[in-house]
């Protein structure tokens, strides 16, 4: 919810500042905030990103959002099945800025990038996105080492996570060597030697 207003708010606040917004061929109206150093990503390279996607009218965040979580590792596609995606939007990017944006669920569904109209996406409705690109690299094995890396920190975020909420919840567990939490509800007897 928090998120979701923090959104809605920064897209009010663009707007009634009167900022520039830009608008790509396929109608994404987008805006770039960019320090202005290195080159633009191009198409070919890949990237490391955050997306955020959320439909503010319904109070959604949509579940592929990664903000927060383990980040998003992608090549950069220009072709035409890309349009109307994020991936319009990056080859305006340089590494380190960030973007929001709005996409048009009808044209998602016409191009058949959405299956179709249902509860989550409506006729008419709109998706807000915030986007911010945090690396680029040349080739896969560039990417599969910072893949390691990113994974080594999403388990100790999981494992954070874990155990700040079985704290809040009273529940007492063990932790193994290999980081599982084990809550022990009957414990066996202990003059029982395996």
């Amino acid at each position: 919810m928090k998120r979701i207003v923090s959104a809605v708010c920064a897209i009010a606040l663009f707007a009634s500042c009167n900022v520039n917004y830009q608008k790509t061929k396929s109608g994404i109206v987008y805006k770039i905030f960019s320090k202005d150093t290195g080159a633009l990503i191009k198409p070919g390279q890949y990237v490391k990103i955050y997306v955020q996607y959320a439909i503010p009218e319904k109070d959604t965040v949509i579940p592929t959002s990664n903000f927060g979580k383990m980040p998003g590792y992608s090549p950069v596609d220009t072709s035409a099945r890309s349009q109307h995606t994020h991936m319009e939007i990056l080859t305006k990017c340089r590494v380190g800025d960030s973007a929001v944006f709005i996409l048009n669920v009808d044209t998602l569904v016409k191009r058949g990038l959405i299956p179709q109209y249902d509860k989550l996406f409506g006729r008419g409705d709109k998706i807000t996105c915030k986007m911010k690109v945090v690396k680029a690299f040349k080739n896969e094995q560039e990417i599969e080492a910072d893949y390691q890396e990113e994974m080594k920190l999403e388990q100790a975020r999981e494992g954070v996570a874990i155990a700040k909420y079985l704290d809040e919840k009273g529940i007492k567990t063990q932790k193994t060597k290999n980081g599982v939490f084990v809550e022990i509800t009957n414990p066996g007897d202990p003059s029982v030697k395996v």
